[in-house]
């Protein structure tokens, strides 16, 4: 092959490495900028509106003020220290009831016993709809459906589930945890669709029973994400609204109040 030959190949390859380099860079600038501007720039952001004040129509610098605010009012406001317990109960019913159930019903689904494209669906119907749709839909089952079919069945009239006391705060735990199902299955799932095949038929071959291989198998190798939710449920502590926004708008009791809904609805009243 002649020198000329070789210096026409080399260009074509210089060329085309160089065509590949900027295909890449024009199809990275978009999810780029988006990472730049939504992520790094809203966190920031929401980092430095902590050390200020608005005032005026423009932002003050506090320093340490707000944070100082925050825990005195944890200290001296009934109502805020109220809400922050509410939320650390949330957060507890998450870990010890929504967590082991996702991935009990995942493991279930992922396994393909009987019936499991029925719990599919029945689990992630909620992550289908809106949250206020769902919310309205659960209002008017529990407080109109579920009296009539115990009328019915039994002869006995009771009062819907969200006009007594006893009942209205497990109702919304029940809907807590169950409007929870589908975002966190679905993360599960694909967390255990991850772990190849040979794994669990090996151990089928040795004898393990399908809850040895939860127990031994599954659970460790899916538990960075479990650890993810873990952390993720932390950090939501100050944003979980327990959806009583969409059940009562502003209107909800005190008593079921998290500290989420209580910041939001002390920016919507003052």
């Amino acid at each position: 092959m002649t020198e000329k030959k070789m210096s026409t190949i080399k260009k074509r390859g210089a060329r085309s490495d160089k065509n590949d380099i900027v295909f890449v860079a024009l199809m990275l600038i978009l999810p780029t900028l988006q990472f730049l501007i939504f992520y790094i720039g809203t966190n920031v952001n929401s980092f430095a509106l902590a050390f200020q004040r608005y005032e005026y129509g423009e932002f003050v610098f506090e320093g340490w003020s707000n944070f100082a605010k925050v825990f005195s009012s944890l200290a001296s406001d009934a109502e805020v220290a109220f809400s922050m317990k509410n939320s650390f109960v949330v957060y507890i019913i998450g870990l010890i009831v929504s967590i082991p159930l996702s991935i009990l019903f995942s493991y279930y689904i992922f396994k393909k016993f009987a019936l499991n494209r029925t719990f599919k669906v029945l689990l992630f119907l909620p992550s289908l709809l809106s949250a206020l749709t769902l919310c309205i839909l659960y209002r008017y089952f529990t407080d109109l459906a579920v009296p009539e079919v115990i009328k019915k069945m039994f002869g006995v009239k009771v009062d819907g589930l969200f006009s007594g006391a006893k009942t209205e705060y497990a109702s919304l735990l029940f809907a807590y945890v169950f409007f929870s199902f589908g975002s966190t299955m679905l993360l599960y799932l694909g967390a255990m669709s991850g772990i190849s095949e040979s794994v669990t038929e090996a151990a089928e071959i040795d004898g393990a029973s399908d809850w040895m291989q939860l127990i031994r198998i599954v659970i460790p190798m899916i538990f960075p994400t479990i650890k993810t939710f873990f952390i993720c449920g932390i950090a939501g502590l100050f944003s979980n609204q327990f959806n009583l926004l969409n059940f009562y708008g502003i209107g909800a009791k005190p008593a079921y109040e998290t500290i989420g809904y209580y910041f939001y609805k002390l920016t919507i009243i003052g």
